[in-house]
């Protein structure tokens, strides 16, 4: 068991906002597409062979431009949903969707207040940065700008040298299995994000629980905890 948590790393999307599921399905919605359409069009896309294949991944490493990404994909929702889909300005448009998660950007907020380096990694389409306004991040690590992305080691190389402290000593927030087991390959510890209320246990735990970073009596541990 890792025992000397000294840095927070943390993913965006489905984590510090609601669920990517709902958000997209909010951002449907708000279009008059049927609730579904973003799913359907990413889950196409991850059945397509090569060469055309899924272009998500070269969007998240910055092989492929936003604007061409954006392009592609209000294509292929008018394919999905027989609607047009204006490309300009989706992705930031889509990004306005992804409603903060108020209690775990608390949480993320007082364990930076006891002086715990936090560190924003994210696989990113483009679009903006609209975690700059949450203000309890240190460092962003964005999968789009430093040309790796969440499963691949260097983004977590990157993200513990922003941190400052040994790979053990970090402790990675996710949504996703892989990414969390991925992290725990380089030497941190992961925890499985599937609900603030867990994950707000489990981070209390880790930081303000004895012997943690942070002076405050601990709770009681949550979430699904990888090592």
């Amino acid at each position: 068991m890792l025992t000397d948590a000294a840095a927070l790393l943390i993913d965006f999307g489905g984590v510090l906002t609601i669920a990517i599921r709902d958000a997209h399905r909010a951002w449907c919605l708000s279009r008059g597409l049927r609730p579904t359409a973003v799913e359907d069009v990413l889950r196409a896309w991850r059945s397509d062979p090569p060469p055309r294949g899924n272009p998500v991944p070269r969007v998240e490493s910055g092989d492929l431009d936003a604007e061409e990404f954006e392009r592609q994909l209000a294509d292929m929702l008018r394919v999905h949903t027989g609607r047009h889909v204006a490309p300009r300005g989706l992705l930031a448009s889509m990004l306005r969707a992804f409603t903060p998660d108020t209690a775990m950007i608390a949480m993320v907020g007082r364990i930076r207040a006891c002086g715990v380096p936090v560190v924003l990694v994210t696989n990113s389409w483009g679009g903006g940065r609209p975690w700059e306004s949450f203000g309890v991040l240190d460092h962003c690590v964005v999968s789009c700008e430093v040309g790796s992305r969440k499963p691949d080691p260097d983004i977590y190389r990157i993200a513990v040298d922003l941190a400052g402290v040994a790979p053990r000593q970090c402790v990675f927030v996710d949504d996703l299995t892989a990414n969390v087991d991925a992290a725990i390959a380089y030497g941190l510890a992961g925890i499985v994000h599937a609900g603030p209320r867990a994950t707000i246990e489990e981070l209390r735990r880790r930081f303000f629980g004895t012997g943690g970073q942070c002076d405050e009596d601990g709770g009681t541990a949550g979430s699904s905890i990888k090592e």
